[in-house]
């Protein structure tokens, strides 16, 4: 019943659109039916009649940048985790070409990949002293949360291919070593679990025994992208008389994201 659905979502915009809870649950709908650019324009409006995150209190006087450039400092802040700010990096591009003078403050493990992948921008964790002292000294005059990019670029004007850049040395490095222990195989990345419950699913994450037909196969070597502890997963496996997928020893994808990256890249 989509043309139905979709009757409702239109007809609920028109009539509640100034409703909080109707903008979210249509701008959702929205980026779900692939309207990236109308569901974030309906989120962005929506969100800015609310207070900045907790650590950005001291933003909360700065007025939302409407998409023209201007002459001062934009503040990008990202506001709904780590996967927003990946998400939303396809963005920065079309917002560097704008000439618009910015500084964005993103996750601490990101910093390394933001800088490497876009080196005209300028970057600084959340909540560090430099973003301390640059809100002080730079006085931005407006701000934009960075997932809010995508209501002002269309997808046509963002990164179209990968747009964060791996630290090639060290994915080099991890390739040549893969090659030497497994000659002649594939290696393919794998990730099974989600820590994030979703509206209405218990999650994003599927059983490891999932990974069954790819374990099996003598032709490829699983290569763990997984976070958190794994101690259970791989008893599962080695119960089912499955291989575990290989760990790099020296990595960890909770922390060492550009090191992830390499992995994948």
């Amino acid at each position: 019943h989509r043309d139905e659905l979709e009757a409702i979502v239109e007809d609920a915009l028109l009539h509640f659109g100034k409703h909080p809870g109707v903008l979210a649950v249509c701008g959702y709908h929205l980026l779900k039916r692939g309207d990236i650019h109308r569901g974030l324009s309906i989120l962005r409006d929506n969100h800015w009649g609310q207070p900045p995150a907790p650590r950005d209190a001291d933003l909360a006087g700065l007025p939302a940048w409407d998409g023209r450039p201007f002459a001062g400092t934009l503040l990008v802040t990202g506001e709904q985790g780590l996967g927003e700010e990946v998400l939303a990096a396809r963005f920065l591009p079309a917002l560097q070409a704008t000439g618009q003078s910015c500084v964005v403050t993103c996750e601490a493990r990101l910093l390394p990949i933001f800088r490497r992948s876009f080196p005209g921008l300028s970057f600084v964790a959340h909540g560090s002293p430099e973003r301390g002292a640059l809100v002080a000294q730079q006085r931005p005059q407006q701000r934009v949360r960075a997932i809010d990019l995508g209501s002002f670029f269309p997808l046509e004007a963002a990164a179209a291919g990968p747009w964060l850049q791996p630290d090639a040395p060290r994915t080099a490095s991890l390739r040549a070593g893969w090659r030497a222990r497994w000659p002649g195989r594939r290696t393919v990345a794998v990730s099974w679990a989600s820590q994030r419950r979703l509206q209405g699913r218990a999650g994003k994450s599927m059983p490891v025994e999932t990974l069954r037909p790819l374990l099996e196969r003598g032709d490829l070597v699983a290569i763990s992208c997984q976070y958190g502890d794994l101690r259970e997963d791989f008893a599962t496996l080695a119960g089912l008389g499955l291989p575990t997928p290989w760990q790099e020893p020296e990595l960890d994808p909770t922390r060492d994201l550009d090191g992830l990256l390499a992995l994948l890249g």
